[in-house]
C-alpha cells in the first residue's frame, strides 16, 4: 500500500481490504478492520521507497524481468551479475533499477558500464545508484578530454586536394554517361 509517496506491505490483508494506518514520527502501523495490528514498519522518508520485509517479497520472475536481464546481459557479465544481485535482493521493487541499468547504453559506453559494474560488485550493498554515480563521475572527468583526435587539413597521410577533385569529376562523368545511356 502507498502512504505519503512510500510503499509498505500490509500483509496478511488482501487487495481491496480496508485498513487503517497510524503514522508516528519514525514508524507506522497498519491495522485491519477490527483494529488489530497487521504490520509495523519503519517510516520511510524517501519518496518511492519500498518498505517490505524479506518474508513478504514474492519471487515472480515475470517475462519483463527476463527481458530486462537479457538486455543487461548484452552489456557484459559484470552488469548481468549486478542486475541479478539487485533483483534477488529487492525482488519486484528492484525491477526499476533493472530498467535503469538496461537503458544506460543510451548515455554511456558499454565498456564504461561494465567497468563500473565490476567496481560496484565489490561493495557490500551493490546498487544501481552506486553504478550511476561512478558513471557520472567518470563522464565528468573525461568530459574535458576529448576522445576524438583533432582533425587535420594537411599531412603525409592526406592526399592533395587536386586528387579528390579529379576523382569526383571522373565519377560525375561516369554517372552522367550512365544516365544518358538509360534514357
Amino acid at each position: 500500500m502507498q502512504v505519503l509517496s512510500s510503499y509498505y506491505a500490509a500483509l496478511p490483508a488482501s487487495p481491496g481490504d480496508i485498513v487503517t494506518v497510524r503514522l508516528y514520527d519514525h514508524d507506522l502501523e497498519i491495522l485491519d478492520g477490527a483494529g488489530r495490528v497487521l504490520r509495523r514498519h519503519t517510516r520511510s522518508m524517501k519518496r518511492g521507497h519500498f518498505e517490505i520485509q524479506e518474508s513478504d517479497r514474492l519471487f515472480n520472475p515475470s517475462r519483463e524481468t527476463v527481458r530486462l536481464l537479457g538486455k543487461v546481459a548484452k552489456l557484459g557479465p559484470n552488469s548481468l551479475e549486478l542486475g541479478r544481485d539487485i533483483f534477488l535482493r529487492l525482488g519486484r521493487p528492484g525491477q526499476k533499477a533493472l530498467y535503469g541499468l538496461s537503458n544506460l547504453p543510451r548515455r554511456y559506453a558499454k565498456e564504461d558500464i561494465e567497468n563500473a559494474a565490476k567496481r560496484v560488485l565489490t561493495l557490500s550493498q551493490p546498487s544501481y545508484r552506486a553504478l550511476k554515480s561512478i558513471l557520472e563521475r567518470h563522464a565528468a572527468e573525461t568530459e574535458g578530454r576529448s576522445s576524438m583526435p583533432e582533425l587535420q587539413q594537411a599531412g603525409p597521410h592526406i592526399r592533395d586536394i587536386e586528387e579528390y577533385h579529379a576523382f569526383f569529376e571522373s565519377a560525375q562523368r561516369r554517372f552522367d554517361d550512365d544516365m544518358t545511356k538509360t534514357t
